[in-house]
């Protein structure tokens, strides 16, 4: 569990492990981040394979990083291009992805909300086209929740070793960002 002062800080990047793979998967997530930032920390959350990484290289340094090497454990990379708190995403969550959606013309969501995130399930606009995986998909909006810490992408994914997805993100999200303010 990440500790306070970590807390205070948002993540850079949202990494998952494949099952039964979370030890290698550590490992593999800390020798791909290290390469960016030699004072990376890497945070086990309380939720099984879910990792957090602290560091100072930009969602792109991430993207470029995970697809240089072939990463056997790892299952996907989400690297943050916004951070928000739960409680102050709730009443924007729509007109956000509605924003994004005018710009961008979404193919789907992709969203994992875990702990006490899962309360915006909530507060998503109606017939919204959310999406189990993050295979085969193109302009996709990735919501991450890890208990009171929401973090927005954008982007298309690509491979990053076998049944390993990294987002390749796309700036576009930070031109509806005021509205989350």
């Amino acid at each position: 569990m990440p500790s306070k002062r970590d807390m205070s800080l948002c993540p850079k990047v949202v990494i998952t492990s494949k099952p039964k793979r979370e030890a290698w998967a550590y490992e593999e997530i800390w020798d791909t981040l290290f390469e960016i930032d030699h004072e990376v920390r890497v945070v086990k959350t309380m939720f099984k394979g879910v990792y957090l990484g602290y560091l100072k290289g930009s969602s792109l340094e991430i993207f470029n990083s995970f697809t240089r090497y072939t990463h056997a454990f790892v299952s996907t990379v989400i690297p943050s291009l916004v951070c928000v708190n739960e409680t102050s995403l709730r009443t924007k969550i729509s007109s956000f992805i509605s924003c994004i959606d005018e710009i961008y013309n979404l193919d789907g969501i992709y969203i994992k909300l875990r702990g006490q995130s899962k309360v915006l399930e909530k507060y998503l606009i109606k017939n919204l086209k959310i999406l189990e995986s993050p295979k085969k998909l193109r302009k996709i909006l990735v919501i991450q929740g890890i208990n009171d810490i929401i973090i927005l992408s954008l982007g298309e994914f690509r491979s990053c070793g076998p049944r390993c997805h990294v987002l390749k993100p796309d700036e576009v999200i930070l031109s509806c960002k005021e509205l989350l303010d």
